[in-house]
């Protein structure tokens, strides 16, 4: 990794950044990793140390880079132990931890993406998945004795002397997402460990964490840690600064592709959370790349603590405020999606506590009008703007409504300079959407089976429109289908098969409304066998987005719908059976990974209607590109 400049040693690289540089991070990275799901040995392996070094480009304004952990491992400083591991850092020293794990400070304290934590009994859940950067757990000075909690046991009593500074305890955590590459293999390195690993590869050390859910990276790798450097630190602090009066306080946060939005905001995000009697909100209105909402979904979420790796939007805390656009592109629908945010908008001001905008990363064309509409109807107090600098800035900055403007300068930090591999955009809209799907809420792991290996829901659909009758009727009311352009009824099998849709519920007196709406201007269909067809959207009545569902077939001889779905199943049966609510199906344009419809253990000359290579005079496949006009 020398395309951009010298490298410096780990020591270096903490101590000299400049005050211009620029977060080393990015949204995705790919290594061509191993690992292995064998269980944990009882005996610690033997282990040779390394010297690990972490590269950085010191030219001019370039961004620190932090690829590796600055830790030396030797037979003292790790126990290894059955499903867990004990490592002692020594002052300056720093772990990258790649994987998923649960992590117990024993001694001391230690700084997790600029979050100070003190030892404690109560475990830190960590998703440290190379789809974007993995967190650094650094050895850090106790602040308050009163709020430390050391745990010394005989196996690292040895620990717990003043050549370490803080000892942590790693413990495995098999949920099943690491095998989320047995279904999916464009995301098989997101996790060190893997079922696919024919031989290992190596260091000792590296080779002593194959049993383990996560591994220690201690050497240059295509990995990339969460660095903080002084631009940003002190935009932040500018930013908690101001936190006195945090239930007013509303930040949103622009700039291009690239820029690092995301990953601002999330540590902005850590810092509230952090403090006591504060939980911050997120308002993420970006369908095409959600940060805390369900795919093509935007969202109002409330946060109690600080988030470390890989969030999962349907594990939160409390439920949030969701709105199904259905595309991931607001440009399929502006007006729908104008009309959803500032729907969610409404309830801001009902609700206490700091707002966090995560927005989309558009700041030309359509992207203006977005932020002009989203900052009238929210009134940011602060605008942070990641922006490359340029005449183009103050053109986009006086059509927009703030109080205060915090600009953070960009150095233009881009993979391609440093021989990171790229998750696509719908690759990682596809491990959202397939960790909500494979995910068991009853046991609370994720199984990455196929979806047609298991029996579906059924649930009956109306193909009638009497109004009395469907009041009655404890089924499927009828579907809505977005961007429709007049389909035809006897076509609305093949459109529904495979796909993916939102599930939603109307109490029964808004359906009335709903009904008598759509009948008066004549957007009620129906058509003997077939789900009923309603001809608008669900925007002018009260609803409520429960989830997403995946709609495996449809029976026209015994009218039911074969679907999978992770929602509480039970409790909408319930409420259907008894008649207090009513359910319509919308249709978007979700995209499904092929994978989920053909599992690659599936033989492929065995598919009726499918063909895998191309044939005929230029054939090939096209995918239509819109110009949003996102990069400057």
């Amino acid at each position: 990794m020398s395309r951009g400049g010298p490298s410096i040693s780990a020591f270096a690289a903490l101590s000299s950044a400049e005050d211009d540089d620029v977060i080393g991070y990015e949204q995705s990275d790919e290594e061509s990793g191993s690992g292995s799901d064998q269980r944990p040995v009882s005996e610690p392996p033997q282990q040779a140390p390394a010297q690990p070094s972490v590269p950085v480009y010191s030219t001019p304004n370039a961004p620190v880079v932090v690829s590796c952990s600055k830790f030396v491992p030797t037979s003292e400083n790790v126990v290894y132990g059955r499903g867990y591991v004990v490592i002692g850092l020594k002052a300056d020293e720093f772990l990258m931890v790649k994987g998923q794990y649960s992590l117990k400070i024993q001694r001391g304290a230690v700084q997790i993406d600029s979050i100070l934590y003190h030892s404690s009994h109560d475990p830190i859940q960590i998703y440290g998945l190379s789809l974007s950067s993995i967190p650094l757990i650094s050895a850090a000075q106790v602040t308050d004795q009163g709020l430390v909690e050391d745990t010394i046991l005989p196996e690292t009593e040895h620990l717990f002397t003043p050549d370490y500074k803080s000892v942590i305890r790693l413990d495995d955590l098999f949920d099943g997402l690491e095998k989320i590459g047995l279904l999916y293999p464009q995301l098989k390195n997101i996790h060190p460990n893997r079922e696919d690993i024919d031989e290992f590869e190596g260091s000792a050390f590296a080779k002593s964490f194959y049993p383990y859910s996560f591994k220690v990276v201690e050497s240059p790798s295509n990995n990339l840690g969460t660095y903080i450097n002084k631009t940003w630190k002190n935009a932040l602090d500018t930013l908690i600064s101001h936190s006195g009066s945090t239930e007013d306080m509303r930040v949103l946060v622009i700039g291009a592709k690239n820029t690092g939005k995301s990953t601002f905001l999330r540590l902005l995000l850590n810092k509230l959370a952090h403090k006591e009697h504060i939980s911050p909100k997120v308002l993420d209105i970006d369908p095409g790349q959600p940060e805390y909402s369900l795919p093509d979904c935007i969202s109002l979420t409330t946060h109690h603590k600080p988030i470390h790796g890989q969030y999962f939007p349907f594990l939160c805390e409390l439920p949030a405020r969701s709105c199904y656009i259905g595309f991931n592109t607001p440009q399929r629908q502006p007006i729908k999606y104008i009309s959803q945010l500032k729907a969610l908008a409404t309830h801001l001001d009902m609700e206490n506590g700091p707002l966090l905008i995560n927005s989309p990363g558009w700041i030309k064309g359509f992207g203006v009008e977005i932020l002009k509409e989203l900052t009238a109807a929210v009134r940011p107090t602060h605008l942070v703007y990641l922006s490359f600098g340029g005449e183009d800035d103050n053109q986009l900055l006086c059509n927009l409504t703030y109080q205060n403007l915090v600009r953070v300068p960009v150095a233009g930090f881009t993979s391609r300079g440093y021989e990171i591999v790229r998750y696509s955009p719908s690759q990682i809209r596809n491990f959202r959407l397939l960790s909500y799907f494979h995910y068991n809420r009853y046991e609370r792991t994720f199984d990455f089976e196929p979806l047609l290996a298991r029996s579906p829901y059924k649930i009956s659909y109306a193909d009638f429109l009497n109004r009395e009758e469907l009041l009655r009727f404890p089924g499927l009311s009828g579907i809505s289908i977005l961007d429709a352009a007049n389909i035809n009824h006897e076509d609305l099998v093949e459109c529904l098969e495979t796909q993916v849709v939102g599930v939603f519920e109307l109490a029964n007196d808004e359906f009335m409304n709903f009904y008598d709406e759509m009948s008066q201007r004549g957007q009620l269909s129906s058509f003997e066998s077939y789900p009923n067809l309603f001809s608008t959207t669900l925007e002018s009545v009260v609803s409520e987005f429960r989830g997403l569902a995946l709609i495996h077939s449809i029976n026209t001889t015994d009218k039911y719908i074969n679907l999978y779905t992770p929602i509480d199943v039970t409790r909408l049966s319930k409420s259907l059976a008894t008649n207090e609510t009513k359910l319509v199906l919308v249709k978007g344009r979700s995209d499904l990974p092929t994978e989920e419809l053909i599992p690659k253990m599936t033989t492929k000359n065995a598919l009726p209607y499918v063909t895998y290579t191309a044939f005929g005079k230029g054939a090939k496949s096209v995918n239509v590109r819109r110009n949003i006009q996102r990069k400057k």
